[in-house]
């Protein structure tokens, strides 16, 4: 099928996840889709190494991860699977396509229960033991997160491998500042994927943590690692909006409820040695960045969670800081009540709280007249403490962008009080369901701090 000058998404049918395919050899994985007839292929490329029965099922895995990411261009009603799915498989894939994409559905003005998938039913395989040796390895973006995990684990005595999908200059200095063994893997989506969008393809966010996951799982099971450590927080389990009776969260692959789905389906397909879990989860963004102040402090010249500082064109990507979208707003905000201003404002190359241009959107995180950005930021609540805190320390209440937030929550009743503090920075424990027994002192340790 030739590509049509302009693309309508609406006439597509079917969705079709077509084949998948590791070669050891070269650490070449192709996961291939179709809409309609029209072929796409995503390219992943993995270090080489002979490649194993628990490669092939990771390799299912990340091949219906990425799959959300070619299902947007026209979102059809049916979706089609080569070969058949497993019943863990199939969970996976409803969470996927279903809220995984609620934000897609929300954008679009679509129905958010997602598309009938038509597969037949694939034996469940579970994996056998791998062989894996005790070993961390932590995916780095750059941020905060990942960084507050790195210096846990250094901390603990432990040296773990380092990872990251594609290569950014802030990845790379972050790799650098905090030493050890790292590797780098590079994920290459079919470019005509991006002509469907100049040509009126359906955009918006997919589950991209799911993607990172999966091929960071494929890394770990080959430098044998029995562990990958996110670093996702409490935080990204609230919901950002309401889309027609669904919740719809930006950060979905980032939920509890999302590591839940996913640790499960790779003990139930891959190997029981292998556990994918966060490390951070029991905590809210706010006690993450009061962890960052006290000890993340050799990364602050190089870290950034500005999502402009990774943009593929190299021509709009930017050093370090925007200064103008939320995640600057945000990390600006949660740092501010544990860092003297000229701290924050080094760090940012800018004074974001006291900047009149960024009362709306900063009011956004507060929900002060605005609605919570469709982003990677906390919790509404854990921003209103985060609002309190900083007016609280000196230097921070003649910030001016800060002190009209502060003055437009005094006025519409929504100041926190101390319960609300505690809640923000006191850690729920009981969510580190998926830490195991080994890990669970270094999670008492950061709770303690």
């Amino acid at each position: 099928m030739g590509l049509p000058e302009v693309f309508e998404p609406e006439r597509v049918e079917v969705f079709s996840l077509t084949d998948c395919d590791l070669d050891g050899a070269t650490g070449t994985v192709r996961l291939s889709y179709a809409l309609d007839d029209l072929a796409l292929t995503e390219v992943v490329q993995l270090p080489p190494g002979q490649a194993t029965a628990a490669d092939e099922a990771l390799v299912r895995l990340l091949w219906l991860a990425a799959a959300p990411s070619y299902f947007k261009a026209a979102t059809p009603p049916t979706v089609a699977v080569t070969g058949g799915l497993s019943s863990a498989e199939r969970r996976l894939l409803d969470g996927l396509l279903g809220p995984g994409l609620g934000e897609l559905y929300l954008v679009n003005g679509l129905d958010p229960i997602g598309p009938v998938i038509e597969a037949a039913g694939r034996p469940d395989r579970p994996g056998s033991p791998l062989g894996l040796d005790r070993r961390s390895l932590v995916p780095v973006g750059g941020g905060k997160d990942s960084c507050v995990t790195i210096e846990a684990l250094q901390a603990a005595g432990e040296d773990p491998l380092l990872a990251s999908v594609r290569r950014f200059p802030v990845i790379d200095a972050v790799l650098a500042r905090a030493g050890g063994e790292a590797v780098h893997v590079g994920r290459a989506l079919d470019p005509l994927l991006l002509e469907l969008n100049r040509r009126g393809a359906r955009n918006g966010h997919v589950p991209v943590t799911a993607v990172v996951s999966l091929v960071l799982c494929l890394v770990a099971v080959r430098a044998g690692c029995d562990r990958v450590v996110m670093s996702n927080e409490r935080s990204a389990s609230e919901a950002t909006r309401d889309w027609r009776g669904a919740a719809v969260n930006h950060q979905w692959s980032k939920s509890l409820a999302a590591e839940e789905l996913l640790a499960g389906v790779i003990a139930a397909t891959v190997g029981p040695d292998l556990a994918w879990y966060s490390l951070l989860r029991p905590f809210s963004e706010l006690a993450i960045c009061r962890l960052f102040a006290e000890r993340g402090r050799r990364f602050f010249d190089v870290f950034s969670s500005c999502n402009a500082a990774f943009r593929l064109d190299s021509a709009r990507r930017v050093d370090g800081w925007d200064r103008s979208c939320p995640k600057c707003r945000f990390v600006a905000l949660a740092l501010a009540p544990w860092l003297d201003r000229a701290e924050v404002v080094a760090i940012q190359g800018g004074d974001v709280l006291d900047d009149p241009d960024q009362v709306e959107g900063l009011a956004g995180l507060v929900e002060a007249g605005q609605p919570k950005p469709f982003e990677c930021v906390g919790e509404v609540a854990e921003s209103r403490v985060a609002v309190r805190l900083a007016t609280e320390r000196a230097g921070w209440s003649e910030a001016r962008a800060l002190a009209t937030v502060a003055d437009r929550l005094r006025a519409d009743g929504a100041w926190p009080d101390a319960a609300d503090v505690g809640r923000a920075l006191t850690p729920d424990l009981d969510l580190a369901v998926l830490v195991p027994a080994s890990h669970r002192p270094i999670v008492d340790d950061l709770a303690r701090a």
